[in-house]
């Protein structure tokens, strides 16, 4: 199991869980402060339930971003046009449901 406590996040960083075989957090605002937060849950196929949690915090300074006219594209998982991101993950959206096991 991983024991995370949430580090310092500013607007725009993602933490991004794997929770497998367990992950245990604490998601309070620090004393003080107003917090916007989105969570999203993908359920992970059934042979990857039992995978070793993982916890990976991506700045947003660090994130890849893509330039389209009138838009910029931040890339949080996955790639848009040739542009990877760097986040670990077990299984593509795109890929027909098999394990990629990256």
């Amino acid at each position: 199991m991983i024991t995370k406590m949430d580090m310092a996040s500013k607007a725009g960083d993602v933490q991004w869980m794997t929770a497998g075989r367990g992950v245990i957090h604490q998601e309070d605002p620090a004393p003080g402060s107003t917090v916007h937060s989105l969570q999203l849950w993908v359920n992970l196929p059934s042979s990857k339930k039992l995978t070793a949690p993982r916890y990976q915090n991506l700045k947003s300074a660090d994130r890849p971003v893509r330039k389209e006219k009138g838009a910029l594209i931040r890339i949080f998982s996955g790639s848009s046009k040739g542009i990877q991101a760097p986040t670990k993950k077990l299984r593509s959206c795109h890929d027909g449901g098999n394990d990629s096991g990256t």
